[in-house]
């Protein structure tokens, strides 16, 4: 019986595609795609958000593998090239989002990193980041090491996305606590959705091909847009990475979480505010290109917590300013070409700053 030629050609044509994908495979293989790991489940039983344990993983962005690193979760899920102990010597807490995952800089070179070095070994410095994290989810990480490790030093770094996305009326994804008002009004984190891994996902994940499209051709920001509901279809300029602009009632609301952060903070940290360092990160598109968007919505959110935290007692390193010399002096950038976290420079600045700070000379002096 002969076969019909459309047929012959129809699996000619799918043959030709299976062999071209399976040679890009083998290809990619051979390049930094950036890894998949895994979080762990979060649930009311279990709140707490952290990866899947002992993963390698490698890290680059873009298509042309840009910012480039490699890393591992440790025993206790977080990225971080230590085992964190419950007893021992004394810890210091870095908190934050994908800043302080810091999944794009070797440990080494990243905040934590740094003051590991610095301090010879004689505290520990523990690092409790996920990228996505806001301002109401680092109370979170900041109680689980106040219960788990009772941290003497806190340092928490602040970006521009961390305002607004601590509210769930603009942004509401599980796995993440949120502030939600209690039953007098006061704001509080609270868990809004419990969260499982995709099982397909880790499987797809496995494809250094598949990877690729998601995590260095946009795919991933596309896939979120569609699936939470973000596909705006005016022209938004930005400004670090978030909108430059806002209603009032944003601002209004952003300012509440500002608010809520920095009086639940102590509580939470279990630490009295002259042991706490907030940073905050600078517009640095304005230092590159001599522009002032101190106006924008970053720009009014960095003011208010400034001026909110100095007058409760807290100290704050504004990086703007110190952002703003390096580059006059040294015309070097603060992160990579393909990926706006910091790179290894701007945590070698931060990491000076806190070692500058009044609050951290008197914790090392004692």
């Amino acid at each position: 019986m002969k076969t019909h030629p459309a047929i012959l050609a129809s699996a000619a044509i799918l043959i030709s595609i299976f062999f071209t994908l399976l040679l890009l495979e083998l290809a990619l293989r051979l390049f930094p795609v950036q890894s998949y790991v895994p979080l762990q489940p979060v649930t009311k039983e279990d709140p707490l958000l952290h990866f899947e344990p002992n993963r390698k993983f490698t890290y680059s962005a873009g298509w042309d593998f840009d910012a480039k690193a490699k890393g591992r979760t440790n025993a206790q899920g977080w990225v971080n090239d230590q085992d964190y102990a419950e007893k021992g010597k004394p810890v210091i807490a870095i908190v934050g989002d994908s800043y302080i995952q810091a999944s794009m800089v070797e440990h080494g070179q990243t905040i934590q990193g740094r003051l590991q070095t610095t301090l010879n070994g004689s505290v520990n410095v523990y690092s409790f980041g996920i990228g996505g994290s806001p301002l109401s989810q680092y109370l979170i990480f900041a109680a689980h090491a106040r219960d788990t490790y009772k941290p003497v030093f806190m340092v928490v770094n602040i970006v521009s996305n961390d305002f607004d996305e601590s509210l769930p009326q603009y942004k509401n994804k599980p796995r993440f606590h949120y502030f939600v008002p209690d039953e007098n009004g006061d704001l509080k984190p609270q868990l809004i959705g419990e969260y499982k891994p995709s099982v397909l996902k880790g499987l797809i994940a496995h494809s250094a091909l598949v990877r690729y499209f998601y995590f260095h051709m946009n795919l991933a920001d596309t896939y979120n847009k569609i699936l939470f509901k973000k596909r705006n279809a005016e022209q938004v300029d930005f400004v670090s990475n978030v909108a430059a602009d806002a209603s009032q009632q944003k601002i209004d609301d952003s300012k509440k979480a500002i608010d809520a952060f920095l009086d639940l903070l102590p509580d939470y940290a279990g630490l009295p505010k002259d042991k706490i360092i907030l940073i905050i990160d600078g517009i640095r598109t304005d230092i590159y290109a001599g522009t002032d968007n101190s106006e924008s919505y970053f720009g009014q959110m960095r003011a208010a917590m400034i001026d909110g935290a100095r007058a409760r007692g807290y100290t704050i390193i504004d990086m703007h300013p110190v952002f703003e010399k390096h580059y006059a002096d040294h015309h070097q950038k603060f992160e990579f070409t393909q990926d706006a976290h910091w790179n290894a420079l701007a945590h070698e600045l931060a990491a000076r700053e806190i070692m500058q700070t009044n609050a951290y000379k008197r914790f090392t002096a004692q």
